[in-house]
């Protein structure tokens, strides 16, 4: 008993992304946790941490609540050890209870972490969290202790979060041992001095974007004796067993900017119906979202009847 796991954002629902295929898709979420959880078995670890999105919403429905306490009652001898991220809160309320969690706390193996700590192992290591919203410098006399936090750590560049350095997560929680963040859907893992800072990345890849298709789900398990940690992968299924570009997300700017901004030098020459048909073939092309389309199309509806006009 000396050995803890950590996991990142489960996201656990039975409603699949809307690029996935699987028969169904919370089998393929337990099939993964079953995994995890006989892994843990076998080496006899019986800690394990979660960095929040232990859920894909407060709200999902009771089939996907039953199925994980089934799951849970099958390893009642793992204690998971918790943070709230945003998708666990109803409406950004942390009173558990009004959200799926709540059903998981009534089972003696799931603990939700705060700052008072929580002491493990015959009170030879320590627990301590911070959930969504609630990531503020905490400093501790070093102590063999982990913190886990749902905030995006590590040293990348995304425009759409705004990660904290694994230098200044040093510095902001002075004292700590590991520190296991979530939120960031991408593996991390990097030591900074004597701290240990781990991101196991998100359980399911949910999107058909190169980062998803290039992440490989995976746990880590620390040894808190030799202060070594193993990177276990998690089993996948080809992409193309399981993802669908058919029903395609919706398009960031980043993606269809470049491509077609080309298309339309191309055709800058060309007027009215013209330009129209063009522009509509190549988002036909290029599995451009609906949604931009009906846009171009109410553009190109306003110009005609104002030049009617």
């Amino acid at each position: 008993m000396s050995k803890i796991a950590h996991l990142s954002d489960l996201h656990i629902d039975d409603r699949a992304p809307i690029n996935r295929c699987d028969e169904e898709y919370i089998q393929t979420i337990i099939n993964k946790l079953t995994f995890v959880f006989e892994y843990c078995k076998k080496k006899k670890i019986n800690v394990a941490t979660i960095a929040g999105d232990f859920f894909d919403a407060p709200n999902v429905s009771w089939y996907t609540v039953n199925r994980i306490i089934d799951l849970l009652n099958k390893y009642q001898k793992i204690h998971l050890y918790i943070v709230l991220g945003q998708h666990d809160l109803y409406f950004r309320s942390f009173d558990e209870q009004k959200s799926a969690i709540g059903n998981l706390l009534k089972h003696s193996n799931v603990h939700i972490l705060t700052k008072k700590g929580t002491e493990i192992f015959n009170r030879k290591w320590s627990l301590y969290g911070m959930s969504f919203g609630e990531v503020k410098p905490y400093k501790i006399k070093r102590c063999r202790a982990t913190l886990v936090i749902h905030h995006p750590v590590g040293n990348y560049n995304d425009k759409h979060v705004k990660p904290l350095s694994t230098k200044k997560v040093n510095d902001m929680f002075a004292g700590f041992d590991v520190i296991h963040s979530g939120d960031y859907h991408y593996t991390t893992i990097k030591r900074e001095g004597k701290t240990l800072i781990v991101n196991p990345g998100s359980l399911v890849r949910k999107t058909i974007a190169e980062k998803d298709m290039n992440h490989r789900p995976c746990f880590v398990i620390y040894n808190i004796i030799n202060k070594k940690f193993k990177k276990v992968y998690i089993p996948i299924r080809l992409p193309k067993e399981v993802f669908t570009i058919r029903r395609n997300e919706p398009k960031s700017e980043e993606m269809i900017s470049i491509p077609l901004i080309v298309k339309l030098k191309e055709v800058k020459k060309n007027k009215g119906i013209v330009f129209k048909r063009l522009l509509l073939e190549y988002c036909e092309k290029n599995n451009i979202s609906v949604n931009v389309i009906k846009i171009f199309d109410e553009v190109f509806r306003t110009v005609i009847e104002g030049k009617k006009r």
